[in-house]
């Protein structure tokens, strides 16, 4: 197997790898601390390198965390009372409480295609929801109540299948629900397992989640057969995918073993991060979509390859190459010549990038077009988005 040795470089607001000739996709893992008198919200790079780290209000009980496709960071706050949910800048400046005067509010999810926020409570005196806002935290609604006996925790958003997907602890199942909250269904785990974070990933249809009583278990399509990915874990509660760089994260709050690891997403091994956790919280990766290849020749003229893979049902890459630095924009435009997303939009280095999109989370199947524009030139490539 070749090895490269791998310098992360903090450029701007962006993360570019850099591997020897090789390509590397970069993101950011973002993170919270629940400590109860000094909790923390931070970011690090996808390797475990700490970037920056942000105290919260001590007894907030920051717990349930999101991206959303901008880069905004949401969480929701688990004290009993005066809980909230919160957003700050992917920089974790400009903090902002969306939605106050909540009780024990766990998970938290985004629907960017819709505009939409989700999250649970488990306030077990006073009955349990699943619950949603549009992403300026108007218009708040409760869509399930689920009652005292439900304890929900983390939840995951498929806005292609229209479907929600949460982790009930107390009754060792998983559920899901339309996105208005009708049609709820849901898997019984066996007695004991404790289901805590939940994932999903678009791009395959594939739900994750964690068991407190020790495991990863990943489903290909609900009610199918479960294939357990690791066993023998210190009580992992909340996770989160990478599905291109094909990794999955999560915390583990044990006794002693507080820490949060990574795995492939096929599992079977883990990696302790050289992160600080001393109570566990919610994560969430952000990938920011770009490459540089340094070390290879400067290119000679601007320049936007085909897409890759194309037609797509998921992450798509469009590489491009800069023979000086330039800003750059790279869109999404549909049919109607609307902008439905925003790949790229800085100054980047002279050499080769690349930009990806996960499109099946973000639009309907149908022809769009991915348009690059820089140094006062514009390129545009063709995308069949498929069904």
């Amino acid at each position: 197997m070749r090895r490269f040795l791998i310098l992360a470089l903090w450029v701007g607001s962006s993360l570019f790898a850099r591997a020897a000739g090789a390509q590397v996709i970069a993101g950011e893992l973002y993170w919270l601390d629940t400590n109860y008198a000094n909790p923390t919200l931070n970011k690090a790079d996808p390797v475990g390198t700490p970037i920056l780290s942000v105290a919260l209000p001590a007894g907030t009980l920051p717990e349930g965390l999101a991206t959303d496709a901008g880069g905004k960071v949401y969480w929701a706050e688990a004290a009993t009372s005066g809980a909230r949910v919160q957003r700050a800048a992917p920089t974790l400046g400009g903090i902002t409480t969306l939605v106050s005067g909540g009780s024990v509010l766990r998970g938290i999810a985004i629907d960017d295609v819709a505009g939409m926020i989700y999250w649970t409570t488990s306030n077990l005196a006073t009955g349990s929801s699943i619950r949603r806002s549009a992403l300026d935290g108007s218009g708040v609604t409760t869509i399930l109540s689920l009652g005292a006996i439900a304890n929900p925790r983390g939840i995951a958003v498929d806005h292609a299948g229209g479907k929600l997907y949460w982790a009930d602890f107390d009754q060792d199942a998983i559920y899901t629900a339309n996105l208005d909250g009708s049609s709820m269904a849901w898997v019984t785990l066996p007695s004991g397992s404790h289901p805590y974070g939940v994932a999903f990933n678009p791009s395959t249809s594939q739900l994750f989640w964690t068991e407190y009583a020790g495991k990863i278990r990943r489903v290909d399509s609900f009610g199918g057969p479960q294939t357990t990915l690791l066993g023998g874990l210190s009580n992992p509660t909340y996770i989160t995918l990478d599905p291109v760089g094909g990794q999955l994260y999560w915390s583990e709050g044990g006794a002693g073993n507080q820490h949060i690891y990574v795995g492939p997403m096929t599992g079977g091994s883990r990696t302790a991060l050289a992160l600080p956790l001393t109570t566990y919280g919610g994560l969430a990766f952000q990938t920011n979509g770009i490459v540089s290849t340094p070390d290879a020749p400067l290119p000679s003229d601007f320049a936007l390859a085909p897409l890759h893979p194309n037609p797509s049902r998921g992450a798509v890459r469009a590489e491009f190459a800069l023979p000086r630095e330039s800003h750059v924009r790279i869109t999404v435009i549909d049919l109607q010549g609307r902008e439905v997303a925003v790949l790229a939009d800085g100054a980047y280095p002279a050499g080769r990038h690349q930009a990806s999109w996960n499109a099946s989370a973000r639009v309907p199947a149908g022809i769009y077009f991915v348009r690059l524009t820089t140094d006062g030139r514009a390129f545009t490539r063709r995308l069949v988005l498929a069904g």
